[in-house]
């Protein structure tokens, strides 16, 4: 459910969504994330991942799309306070162009596919 005063760029629905919570080394993402100014959260000593993967529509268009976020704070040891999409892969090539020129977005072209029921699967390849 969205906060009443978040204003959204597009609304997409139905959709279709498996997000997986797990952890990653910590020193890695670091590393990685020192050149933007951000800091990963240390969650028991592991940084905090999520991968995301859904299927939709986007005005008629159907694609598939897997994302990788990390949670950070913009200071060390702050709390969280955000989720820095590290990578992100889109099975349309127009969307995932228009999310990279548009938005400044780390998206590239893959071919995805996706089941949301158990035993849950998400495939991809670039």
């Amino acid at each position: 459910m969205k906060p009443p005063d978040v204003t959204y760029i597009a609304t997409i629905a139905p959709v279709r969504e498996v997000i997986l919570a797990g952890s990653a080394d910590l020193a890695t993402w670091r590393q990685r994330l020192a050149a933007v100014g951000l800091f990963p959260h240390d969650d028991d000593g592991r940084a905090a991942v999520t991968i995301s993967a859904i299927a939709g529509r986007f005005r008629g268009l159907p694609f598939r799309e897997v994302s990788v976020g990390v949670t950070v704070s913009d200071r060390d040891g702050g709390p969280p306070d955000a989720i820095y999409l590290a990578e992100a892969f889109n099975s349309s090539r127009p969307l995932a162009w228009a999310e990279r020129t548009f938005f400044r977005t780390p998206y590239q072209l893959a071919e995805i596919r996706l089941s949301e029921r158990p035993p849950v699967t998400i495939e991809m390849s670039v």
